[in-house]
This record gives C-alpha cells, structure tokens and sequence, in this order.
C-alpha cells in the first residue's frame, strides 16, 4: 500500500485500534470496578465508625452530620488508564498497519464509549444509594456534589468529566512517547500554569462575578459540557504530539 493511499484514515484500522483498547476488559471495567468497590466499602467502614463514635444511628437527612465521599475518584483512576492504554496500544497499533491518524480516532472513539459506559454504572451505583438511603447509613458516595442532581444531570456531569480525563490522559500518553517522564511532568504543570494564569487574569480583571454568573446560568450539566472544550483541545494537542512520536520499544 502507498503512502498517498494510507494518507487517510480507514474505518476498518479505527475499528481495529478501538478492539485493541477493548481487548482486555479486566483493564477496562473490571480493575476500575474492583477499586470503585474497595471504595465504597472503605467508606461504608469509615461511616459506620464514625456513626458508633457519636452514637448516632445514621447521617444525613435532619441529623446534621454529612457523611461524604469520593464519588468522582472513577475519572482519576480512568485519567491514568487511559495514559497507560495511549502508549500500549500505540506501537501495536502501527505494527498492524495502522496510521497514527487511525490510532488517535480509534483511541478517541474508545475512550467515548467507555466514558458513557462508565457514566452509566456511577449513575446506576447512585440510583441504588439513593434507594437504599444512603447505603443503610446516610452517607453520600455516589450522589456527593456534584452529583447531587436528578440522574439525567449526573450522567451529563460525568460524561464529560470523564470525555476530558480520558482526553487528558491521551494527550498525556503521547508526550510520554514523544519525550517520556520528563515531558508529561513538564505538560502537566504548564497545564496547571495555564489554568491558574487565567484564573488570575479573571480575577484581577473583575470578571469573576461574570463567570459566576454564565456558570450559575448555565446549571451544573451547562457547566460540565463546558469541559468539552478543553477535551477538544487536548485531543488535538495528543493528535500534533503523536505525529513525531516512536513507540516504545
């Protein structure tokens, strides 16, 4: 094959790219799911202590004792997935043929489906803590803010948190190919750096009262697909990055 015909990107090596990020599903829902679990069971233990502690029977509600946990810790454990999946999949990918235009839609459309199917399981985790009161104690796990709302809007909410940890993460994978530790360390804090510089601007220019504003208006769902935006960006930063990348080993 030329490579004026593999210039393209070919639905049959995304689909290819794509099996390959599903190719184990221990890695992709099973590990996650064991740890989400360990999760709420470590706050079930801790609920219950403190519970005893105070001699009270359960929280929440009119008692005035919040018992909260880490309901979003999914999309962190699914940002370092998806480094992890970014450069294992990247030299197989073009050991089978496949372009890096290929392996950046593959990837793209993998980490999509997996982030609507793991914006499902939360959403389903928090219909049953809803139902069963808090898990029997009055804690909030799965429905901690922001995931407060009705299930609609938690859904949204963690689709495009999890579309923007899982573009991150790509992103994140393909400096580590281009330039290892070093450059995903030096990407991630020019990051953070960025993101405080415009919070400073913001500030220092009055215009947080306006984005309170656009954000109160726009409702928490609004406010999460406003992560989209920098998911967009991301992916394309990972899509330049992947250009001059060499896969490992």
């Amino acid at each position: 094959m030329t490579a004026a015909a593999r210039r393209f990107a070919s639905p049959r090596r995304i689909l290819s790219v794509l099996r390959l990020h599903l190719a184990h599903p221990g890695t992709v829902l099973g590990w996650p799911l064991l740890v989400l679990l360990a999760v709420l069971a470590g706050n079930l233990v801790i609920w219950w202590l403190v519970l005893r502690g105070i001699e009270a029977e359960r929280g929440g509600g009119d008692s005035g004792i919040l018992l909260v946990g880490p309901g979003m810790l999914i999309v962190v454990f699914l940002f370092i997935g998806s480094i992890q999946a970014t450069t294992a999949t990247f030299g197989l990918a073009l050991s089978y043929g496949a372009t890096r235009r290929d392996h950046v839609l593959g990837s793209a459309l993998a980490f999509a489906a997996l982030s609507v199917l793991w914006a499902a399981i939360v959403v389903v985790l928090g219909v049953l803590e809803e139902a069963t009161g808090g898990w029997g104690l009055g804690g909030a796990l799965f429905l901690a803010s922001p995931l407060d709302g009705p299930w609609h809007e938690r859904f949204v909410v963690l689709l495009c948190s999890l579309l923007a940890a899982f573009a991150l993460g790509g992103a994140s994978g393909a400096v580590f190919l281009r330039w290892r530790e070093r450059g995903v360390t030096a990407f991630l804090l020019a990051l953070g750096a960025a993101a405080l510089a415009v919070v400073v601007v913001v500030a220092l220019a009055g215009g947080r009262p306006v984005v309170v504003d656009v954000l109160e208006s726009a409702g928490t769902a609004g406010a999460a697909a406003l992560l989209l935006v920098p998911a967009a960006l991301l992916t394309a930063v990972g899509s330049l990055v992947l250009r001059r990348a060499t896969p490992r080993g």
